[in-house]
């Protein structure tokens, strides 16, 4: 059995904030690291973000889910997946975060599947995301077509993502 299978997905609460950030920046400087340079990643996420930012986005509409696993006893994120929809049949996902140490056991997936689900549910027609160039070939093999290449400056370092959508 991986140790996929060992978690299960929940919905996340203000309480999992701490956790999500640690999610967030470990899987830009570590699980990032064949993407982007140092300095992009620097660029990207400078340092550990606060867990207010977390908490803020927890509270401000969207929907988060959560994979957690068993660690010492306890349930802890270790991925994360949200959707922002403002009721005009568009859904956005802002975030898809997997901690680096269980990144590649499908956990991104099944958050996916999840979260399509449930916007098919809320009778959205269109997904959107700005995907970087580790998720891009998860998006692209769940029906997401790439609009376009974004390359951003953060600090005078370049970025790039791709701007991707899929109708449902």
């Amino acid at each position: 059995m991986s140790d996929a299978a060992k978690g299960r997905l929940r919905t996340a609460d203000p309480s999992d904030a701490a956790a999500l950030a640690r999610v967030f920046f470990r899987a830009i400087h570590i699980g990032a690291a064949s993407a982007y340079d140092d300095a992009q990643r620097n660029a990207w996420c400078p340092a550990m973000p606060p867990t207010e930012r977390f908490e803020d986005r927890l509270r401000d509409g969207r929907r988060t889910w959560v994979w957690v696993m068993p660690f010492n006893g306890e349930e802890q994120p270790v991925a994360f997946i949200d959707l922002q929809s403002k009721g005009d049949g568009l859904g956005h996902i802002d975030m898809l975060f997997c901690d680096p140490d269980v990144a590649g056991q499908g956990i991104a997936s099944r958050l996916f599947t999840y979260l399509e689900q449930f916007a098919r549910e809320l009778r959205l027609t269109c997904l959107r995301v700005e995907a970087s160039e580790l998720a891009a070939p998860l998006f692209k093999s769940r029906g997401f077509v790439v609009l376009e290449r974004q390359d951003i400056r953060r600090n005078d370092v370049s970025l790039h993502n791709y701007r991707m959508e899929k109708h449902l």
